[in-house]
């Protein structure tokens, strides 16, 4: 008996996993193309970074972390990026001296008021298939396996 042949690229994905992983894989792609074709100076993590400092003020590093999904060690070196452009200042939290807290600088304000509307565009872009429902049921899957 013959082996088979390896499934070719235009083959159905046949399993769900399978599927989950090529479509995941896909609208990763796509943001992130429709993002660099905006061209903000700034990186769509570092946006999400200092959206979220700006949101909150004097926040820790563990907290920022949670909240914008980067491990320690990722975002250690995100800030210490963010903080050599001029965007973050990290303060030594005043009760718990081993703390860090994060602030948006001035230069870190106008890098965002720069890249809002282009942010604000690549989302349109980006789900301008979906309805309310869409995005609601697509958020709430993901949420699901997040």
């Amino acid at each position: 008996m013959k082996p088979a042949d390896p499934p070719g690229p235009n083959d159905a994905i046949r399993s769900p996993e399978e599927q989950l992983l090529v479509l995941l894989r896909r609208v990763d792609q796509r943001h992130s193309a429709l993002w660099r074709d905006v061209g903000p100076a700034i990186t769509r993590t570092h946006y999400l970074v200092l959206r979220t400092v700006e949101r909150c003020p004097q926040i820790g590093q563990d907290q920022l972390g949670a909240l914008v999904a980067i491990d320690k060690a990722s975002l250690t070196a995100l800030i210490n990026r963010l903080e050599q452009a001029g965007h973050l200042v990290r303060h030594v939290h005043p009760e718990h001296r081993s703390r860090r807290q994060l602030t948006l600088t001035d230069t870190g304000r106008a890098a965002l008021v720069e890249a809002a509307p282009l942010a604000r565009g690549v989302e349109l872009q980006f789900r301008e298939k979906l309805d309310e429902r869409g995005l609601a049921v697509l958020l709430s899957g993901m949420e699901g396996i997040a």
